[in-house]
């Protein structure tokens, strides 16, 4: 049985460079960075990716735990995951994330997502994170899944 590398991409705020954890074990990548989350000082962002570059989970600085494409759970996760989100399907999950959220604005495209960027502003402040950081990194997200 031919065994798949995953990669376990890991963010550091104020670090441009990117460090990486290989493994066959997609568990137990997603055990090891779990704890590492949990006990780091800085928190990073990290990226698990497949063998074939596809993302399959991701946790910010903020997080407590994974979130999975097609929101899976770590509960009996298999060795591989197939991804079953496109963009489209992004856009329609976030779009009635936030038409919830902002219920006077359901039909206002553009209103929903200026609220909702104000917001994310607010909860960076909160943190004590850098917005601008942040949207870059998604900038980097969105290009590579366009891929």
């Amino acid at each position: 049985m031919a065994s798949h590398l995953f990669s376990l991409a890991l963010q550091y705020e104020g670090n441009p460079e990117t460090q990486f954890v290989y493994g066959t074990s997609q568990q137990m990548l997603v055990m090891v960075g779990k704890h590492h989350h949990d006990a780091a000082t800085i928190k990073p962002v990290m990226t698990l990716r497949s063998d074939t570059g596809g993302m399959i989970a991701q946790m910010d600085e903020w997080a407590s735990d994974w979130v999975f494409v097609g929101a899976q759970s770590t509960t009996n996760l298999p060795d591989e995951v197939t991804p079953d989100n496109t963009p489209a399907i992004q856009a329609t999950r976030i779009h009635e994330a936030i038409a919830e959220a902002y219920v006077d604005d359901t039909q206002d495209v553009p209103s929903l997502i200026r609220n909702a960027l104000g917001d994310l502003r607010h909860l960076c402040d909160q943190r004590g994170l850098d917005f601008a950081t942040h949207d870059r990194a998604a900038y980097r997200t969105y290009i590579e899944e366009w891929g």
